[in-house]
């Protein structure tokens, strides 16, 4: 009995915090209203490299263990960089001998890029995550 108390209390304590966190205004006025009609996205950058705008020193979210390589690779297929302004080279290589490259979620240009994307294909607004959530 103790330990379910405890856990609704918990519960709650979270919900209330999040929610409280949740409407949080970034700005003194607002372009929408509402969001009837409106398409929303969430977006969250959680790829990294080592070296990247905000100093990471392993491949966050490319691999297994921070690495980044034939062994520890956990991406499906490898991204089209081109339009990237900032990549980084990979311990892969393509069949030509060229070196895979990844973009990083820390370099404000990877951002650009994404919602430069989102605005061309008709994304009116994206709800931003930033990988953690308040327990207190």
């Amino acid at each position: 009995m103790k330990y379910r108390n405890l856990m609704i209390i918990l519960c709650l304590h979270l919900l209330l915090t999040n929610i409280s966190y949740g409407g949080d205004k970034h700005g003194e006025s607002s372009r929408y209203l509402s969001y009837h009609s409106l398409v929303m996205t969430g977006y969250q950058g959680w790829f990294h490299v080592p070296g990247d705008e905000n100093n990471n020193k392993s491949w966050v979210h490319w691999g297994h263990g921070g690495k980044f390589d034939a062994q520890n690779c956990t991406i499906d297929l490898i991204p089209d960089t081109r339009e990237y302004k900032k990549t980084y080279d990979t311990p892969l290589e393509f069949e030509n001998g060229e070196k895979v490259k990844l973009f990083s979620s820390s370099d404000k240009s990877t951002t650009d890029v994404h919602f430069k994307w989102m605005r061309q294909y008709g994304i009116d607004g994206a709800f931003m995550g930033d990988g953690y959530f308040r327990l207190i």
